[in-house]
């Protein structure tokens, strides 16, 4: 079982009418060489609530709605509904005879702290989804629950536009109350979930965490959206204090927010939670700088582009040479 739908129920009618309203809007091609450019996409909520196509990255500024997502009022409101966090919301269109090649989305585990949800707007009934080489056939008005994490593919067979709502969240304990526990039973043995953390407001000591270190290029896929050839030689890492928040900065540009959720983590603005900042001081200075990374495969280059390379590790501490 490596789909299925969850607890919830949308009218139909009401999605297909925002379906229809999104039609008008510019759309972009989805990144991955997995497609020939026929996969297209909308925005519905991103970092700092700005047209893009990216996944998943660190930012400078938290989750907003877009103004795209005002085509899609019931949409919206089914998204406000949801009880757990939001992260990047996409709505994708794949038209009659499109294909989306076998991939992984290495970052949609229970360990990494991200999973991915489905809510079909259009569809129809000659549509090839395939998650691990089985057929999965989801209606509109439903809310599906896929794992992929393992290889999946879909075809649009039919002479229809396909069109879902692909809603990234972290996970919560609600979410977790709303799936078969011997489900859970089963991912949890790949190693602990990676539940959304609350942000730890204390600020009267962030001074005492600005440092530098080095972050390999190995590393670089998991924080930087670009080509991957470029981030080969790794890059400069400054942690800054910007007024009452830290900064973290790549070859002396801002790059991202920290957000403190215990006495010394940090997690990534616009990360999950299974993938943190570990800095560890004495006497008010840091000592050591290290990257804590869960769910994910060893080799990120090819990860990033979708291809399995090694095994699922459930932690890495990865040190960083400070400068």
């Amino acid at each position: 079982m490596d789909a299925f739908p969850l607890p919830f129920n949308y009218d139909p009618i009401r999605l297909t009418h925002d379906a229809n309203r999104l039609e008008d809007l510019a759309r972009l091609p989805q990144p991955g060489p997995h497609h020939n450019g026929e996969w297209t996409g909308v925005a519905i909520h991103s970092a700092g609530g700005v047209q893009s196509t990216a996944p998943i990255f660190p930012s400078l500024v938290p989750y907003e709605f877009t103004q795209e997502a005002e085509e899609a009022p019931y949409l919206k409101s089914i998204l406000l509904s949801l009880p757990f966090p939001l992260q990047v919301v996409r709505v994708l269109w794949l038209p009659p005879g499109g294909a989306i090649a076998p991939h992984v989305d290495f970052d949609t585990n229970f360990q990494f702290g991200l999973i991915r949800l489905h809510i079909p707007l259009k569809t129809n009934p000659d549509i090839e989804f395939l998650i691990s080489g089985k057929q999965y056939d989801m209606r509109v008005g439903e809310l599906w629950y896929g794992d992929f994490s393992k290889p999946h593919q879909v075809t649009n067979r039919g002479s229809q536009m396909r069109l879902h709502a692909v809603i990234d969240v972290e996970i919560t304990d609600e979410l977790l109350a709303l799936m078969p526990p011997e489900y859970l039973a089963e991912q949890a043995k790949a190693g602990p979930f990676s539940k959304h953390l609350p942000a730890l407001h204390a600020t009267d000591d962030l001074w005492s965490f600005e440092c530098r270190f080095f972050v390999p290029g190995t590393v670089l896929p998991l924080l930087v959206l670009g080509r991957l050839a470029d981030m080969i030689s790794g890059a400069s890492a400054k942690v800054l204090l910007a007024g009452n928040e830290l900064v973290l900065l790549l070859n002396e540009k801002p790059h991202c927010k920290l957000v403190r959720v215990s006495e010394e983590q940090f997690l990534f603005l616009g990360l999950p939670p299974g993938c943190f900042l570990h800095l560890q001081r004495s006497n008010n200075s840091v000592k050591t700088a290290a990257l804590v990374v869960r769910g994910v495969q060893e080799d990120l280059i090819f990860a990033r582009v979708g291809v399995v390379r090694g095994n699922r590790i459930p932690e890495r501490r990865i040190v960083f040479d400070l400068l």
